[in-house]
């Protein structure tokens, strides 16, 4: 299973969240910049963020694998 979970703009920079269910539990996050059609990062978070603060927060803090 997998679902948006959430996404967010500065600018030309993008960031989208794509939570991922089953047992295998996760979140990927991708960096996207505009004019550019792949990811220029990825993340994968283990715990579910409920916003995109908390995206950020876990990102910056190193809880992103």
């Amino acid at each position: 299973m997998r679902r948006f979970l959430v996404a967010g703009q500065d600018g030309d920079t993008w960031l989208v969240a794509i939570e991922h269910g089953g047992r295998g539990y996760s979140v990927e996050v991708f960096l996207f910049i505009a004019q550019q059609p792949t990811p220029r990062e990825k993340w994968v978070l283990l715990d579910r963020p409920t916003n995109l603060a908390e995206v950020v927060r876990q990102i910056s803090h190193g809880k992103a694998a």
